[in-house]
């Protein structure tokens, strides 16, 4: 899988390092290279391909995203620290609080 991508606009522009970094990893071949192999492929008919450039940043942040699919979704200790509660009849409900919360997200949503 290719880390590589056309800008489309100029202010998408990369720096020289990362334009190198792309050859690189699109190529296996350090841009020098790259020349003389353009020149090698210019008069056989390709069709053309779609590319995608990450940034730094979209790579931190894959990498991020990566990190939080580990995390689970359910703390499960205070899932049973409630059903402890349930079973035991040792959990209050603070109607007032909820409602609190219940407003609060509806201002937020509009």
């Amino acid at each position: 899988m290719s880390n590589s991508v056309d800008n489309i606009s100029s202010n998408n522009l990369l720096n020289s390092t990362e334009q190198t970094s792309r050859i690189k990893e699109t190529t296996g071949k350090p841009d020098r290279d790259v020349d003389e192999t353009k020149s090698q492929t210019q008069g056989a008919r390709q069709r053309p391909t779609d590319e995608v450039v990450l940034t730094e940043s979209a790579r931190r942040l894959q990498n991020i995203e990566r990190e939080l699919q580990k995390v689970p979704v359910v703390d499960q200790q205070k899932v049973d620290s409630v059903k402890e509660r349930i079973a035991n009849d040792n959990y209050q409900v603070n109607a007032e609080n909820i409602a609190e919360k219940v407003l609060a997200t509806d201002k937020l949503l509009g």
